[in-house]
């Protein structure tokens, strides 16, 4: 096993993911005790991660998932067995990383805010329902119960691969392969705003985003081919009446 070049591997995936510091607490003691059982598949319960780590055991089973959401590890889990993990060791470390965690944290942000949500709702309509009851009216008809439209409707923000992403901007009008650096360079910047736009909204479409932002790519290109190079030197043209001064 290839301990030291895994824990560089990871330290460099990391650069670009960014998964959090209990993610990385836990990834790491999942290395340290594949290194220490020659192996990278080994079994280990829930309690002793939790003890060695100081996590809580809720901590531990969400933190796991998300190492497995990232492809950094797999695990099997059986009722009474401590679980069954494996180190994968192939996982890409270029921006792709980066991609999966934006899709996690706002798969996170979003069912926490309808959890929260839903939890608003059902207070609202168990006041409501108090309230009836007090006023001596508690029949079924009257009782007020939450409205679905109370609830959030979840926004889908659909964050294509860079392969289809670059595939998408080969068709548009006014494409030129010298574009291609700052396409990529536009693709990364959203990114690392949460998928937003420079004013800070979500890109709900990113095939009009992206072809509304490719005039202006072509402009600031055009710029720099006209002032590329140097300023040829303009020659005074001369007249009889200069020959004879």
């Amino acid at each position: 096993m290839y301990y030291l070049e895994l824990i560089q591997r990871f330290w460099t995936y990391n650069q670009n993911a960014q998964v959090g510091s209990t993610a990385v607490a836990m990834y790491l003691y999942l290395l340290k005790t594949a290194y220490s059982n020659g192996h990278y598949d080994f079994t280990i319960s829930d309690v002793a991660i939790s003890r060695d780590l100081g996590l809580s055991r809720n901590t531990v089973i969400t933190t796991k998932g998300r190492l497995r959401k990232l492809r950094l590890i797999d695990f099997k889990t059986k009722n009474g067995l401590p679980c069954r993990y494996r180190m994968i060791i192939n996982y890409p470390i270029d921006n792709s990383g980066q991609l999966e965690l934006l899709k996690i944290n706002m798969e996170e942000s979003i069912n926490d805010k309808t959890s929260l949500d839903i939890k608003m709702a059902e207070d609202i309509g168990t006041e409501a329902n108090v309230s009836s009851c007090l006023n001596g009216n508690s029949s079924k008809e009257n009782a007020i119960v939450p409205s679905k439209d109370i609830l959030p409707l979840k926004m889908k923000m659909i964050i294509p691969e860079i392969e289809e992403y670059l595939e998408y901007a080969k068709t548009l009008d006014g494409y030129d392969s010298t574009l291609e650096f700052k396409i990529r360079k536009k693709y990364s910047e959203w990114l690392e705003k949460g998928w937003c736009n420079n004013a800070k909204r979500p890109i709900t479409n990113w095939k009009s985003s992206l072809k509304s932002a490719l005039p202006f790519l072509l402009d600031s290109n055009l710029g720099k081919t006209l002032y590329e190079g140097t300023i040829p030197k303009i020659r005074r043209p001369q007249y009889p009446s200069d020959k004879n001064k």
